[in-house]
């Protein structure tokens, strides 16, 4: 018996600057913001994803803010489980992803988690589109909590 192959993703990228710079580096953009020549940079990576996929026994592929193009052909690599991290403000982009998922890969069971599952049921101010809704209702499983409930 086969296990189920899974991938764990964040949102595809290039993200949103915030002040002209990467809100991603935490270093740069925020501890460190303002200090000129002799600010540090950082690249961090999304260990909780990281932390999953060593503590399961399933076939797992980890991508960081995939491009939209890499994450599109990851798809065509078959999974029976795809896990996004969810951030509020990339709602729009992970319903973006799941629909692309659904398109592609009907039987893939979609699993979200990360802070922004919180905001499902009162989306951010200026989600016109029903993009949480979206999520809230085709996701297969929304993970809430740290992972111990």
């Amino acid at each position: 018996m086969s296990k189920g192959k899974v991938l764990l993703t964040t949102n595809y990228g290039p993200n949103d600057l915030g002040w002209g710079e990467d809100m991603y580096d935490l270093l740069r953009s925020r501890l460190a913001r303002g200090h000129g020549p002799f600010a540090m940079a950082s690249h961090c990576h999304y260990f909780g994803l990281y932390l999953i996929a060593e503590n399961i026994s399933n076939p797992t592929t980890v991508l960081e803010n995939p491009h939209w193009d890499e994450f599109d052909a990851e798809l065509d690599k078959g999974y029976d489980y795809i896990g996004i991290q969810l951030k509020s403000v990339h709602t729009a982009k992970i319903a973006r992803m799941m629909k692309r998922i659904r398109e592609k890969c009907p039987d893939t069971k979609i699993v979200i988690g990360g802070y922004g599952v919180g905001t499902l049921h009162q989306p951010v101010p200026g989600d016109k589109e029903g993009y949480a809704e979206y999520i809230r209702e085709n996701a297969d499983y929304l993970c809430r909590e740290e992972g111990v409930g």
